[in-house]
């Protein structure tokens, strides 16, 4: 299997997260033993960010900013809102996102999330005024965060940073595919990736290509 990332897609994924001071490539690759067979293990929980959408969400942004948008909105349970958060308030990339959270997001959700983009818990009101800017972020606690911000996207000209639907996320999940290729090899048998909506695992085929 070719497990080389186009120079292009590469070019875009590092310009992406230098705009946004994304760090912490590669995510370690662990080699465990299952039913005799060694497998490894991609932890992208290891990510700077702790999660897989640090590799689609600040291409998605930056693919759609070259295009002319500076107005975003995000419906979350957590990583994608974390993500999008700190490319808006640790750049100087000119941009304004509102974020949509549901009302029953836990506290320790919403701790790990502030506790990263370092927003300390005299700012932190959100939970009793339902809503909190901080610079260039809006976030919200809703009773539908998605229908808001389907809303939002449709009445107010934003981009809704849906990575089930945004191609661009498919080209940041294909980075997979070449930090495979430094840490192991070509020498691989097969792939498994656990999915919902599929981009991820179209963007290994991408990377393998």
């Amino acid at each position: 299997i070719n497990l080389i990332m186009s120079p292009e897609i590469t070019e875009k994924f590092n310009l992406a997260n230098e705009l946004f001071s994304i760090k912490g490539y590669p995510s370690p690759l662990i080699e465990v033993e299952i039913d005799g067979q060694n497998v490894f293990v991609k932890r992208d929980d290891q990510l700077y960010l702790k999660c897989s959408k640090q590799r689609s969400i600040p291409l998605m942004i930056y693919e759609h900013m070259k295009m002319g948008a500076n107005k975003f909105v995000v419906s979350s349970s957590g990583n994608a809102a974390l993500v999008a958060a700190f490319c808006a308030m640790k750049s100087q990339a000119n941009f304004e996102l509102e974020v949509y959270f549901s009302n029953y997001i836990s506290d320790a959700k919403l701790s790990h999330i502030f506790n990263i983009l370092e927003i300390s818990r005299e700012k932190n009101n959100l939970r009793a005024n339902k809503i909190l800017k901080v610079g260039k972020v809006t976030f919200i606690l809703s009773e539908d965060p998605k229908q808001k911000a389907f809303q939002k996207a449709r009445e107010d000209s934003f981009i809704n940073l849906r990575g089930s639907t945004d191609d661009y996320a498919i080209d940041g999940f294909s980075s997979i595919a070449d930090e495979l290729n430094e840490q192991i090899g070509e020498d691989v048998d097969a792939v498994f990736v656990a999915a919902s909506s599929g981009k991820t695992a179209i963007g290994f085929a991408k990377g393998f290509q």
